[in-house]
């Protein structure tokens, strides 16, 4: 089923029926056997983003049950990041060994994956326990989910929650270039992300636009994931057992890398955060009670 509300589709109608959906598909794949574990991994922690993203658009009709579901969402999440960071962090590192010029001795290039492979078996050596754990928390969800206290009509809890997270985007893209840190620009990230499953959620509403929209929300996200990965893995450099100059060529690699991913990453950001929240606020709900 698709990750969007329905023609004349009731908001907590559409709002149960979403979060069902991904909730059933996250113990479809835990359940399927032939699915790599990277895989499996990566798609259920996916499914926890899009969730939270489906709470942030009803945020404002929630009320203080808003903040219970998100951190249950956020901890059972968090129970996966371990594995999921150090794969990230393996093919990051290849990446950007081809693009680094660090002389022909190999050797403690692969000193270095072959430390981050040990960590990763170190920590894949729990993962099984961890995704049954993982599992407990989604079917827990299943039953809470039909309790959510969702407006019956709720254009004005939607279009608000619409622009809550737009304005954050935005003002997350200015806080990033005025003071750049990977901080900033991993909340940035996070903020456009869910911009990006809003904009999913509200295709109904005005569909070649609100498609086009997610398409620059999908090459944001890559972009900026791109950027997160990069500085990853620079924060754990210092203790990769490389030679002072080849910690040197990759840090030249990533920095250039990184410096081209936000100079992209800007570009789009400033095309696609030129209004104000105030005229998506009232678009939406302008929108929503047309398609109602």
């Amino acid at each position: 089923m698709a990750f969007r509300f329905y023609k004349q589709e009731r908001l907590r109608c559409g709002v149960r029926r979403i979060a069902s959906e991904q909730v059933a598909r996250a113990l479809a794949e835990i359940d399927d056997g032939q699915l790599p574990r990277e895989k499996t991994v990566h798609q259920v922690r996916k499914r926890c983003k899009k969730l939270r993203g489906v709470l942030r658009l009803i945020r404002p009709g929630m009320g203080k049950r808003y903040r219970r579901e998100d951190a249950l969402l956020r901890d059972a999440a968090g129970l996966l990041s371990g594995t999921r960071d150090l794969d990230v962090m393996l093919n990051t590192y290849e990446g950007l060994r081809t693009a680094a010029d660090c002389g022909d001795d190999s050797t403690t290039f692969h000193d270095y994956v072959d430390s981050l492979r040990r960590e990763r078996a170190v920590a894949t050596a729990t993962e099984q326990e961890r995704l049954t754990e993982f599992r407990h928390r989604m079917v827990a969800l299943t039953d809470r989910i039909e309790t959510w206290p969702v407006p019956a009509g709720g254009k004005k809890s939607v279009a608000a929650g619409f622009a809550r997270i737009y304005d954050k985007a935005r003002r997350n893209m200015k806080a990033a270039y005025h003071r750049p840190s990977p901080e900033r620009f991993h909340e940035w990230r996070k903020q456009g992300k869910y911009h990006w499953y809003h904009l999913q959620l509200m295709r109904r509403l005005w569909p070649r636009v609100m498609k086009a929209l997610a398409s620059d929300a999908s090459e944001l996200s890559s972009l900026l994931g791109a950027d997160h990965d990069l500085a990853v893995l620079i924060a754990h450099l210092p203790q990769a057992p490389l030679s002072a100059t080849q910690r040197e060529a990759l840090l030249v690699a990533a920095d250039a890398r990184r410096t081209q991913l936000q100079s992209t990453a800007r570009a789009l950001g400033d095309r696609m955060f030129l209004a104000k929240p105030a005229v998506w606020e009232d678009l939406v709900r302008q929108l929503w009670k047309q398609t109602a």
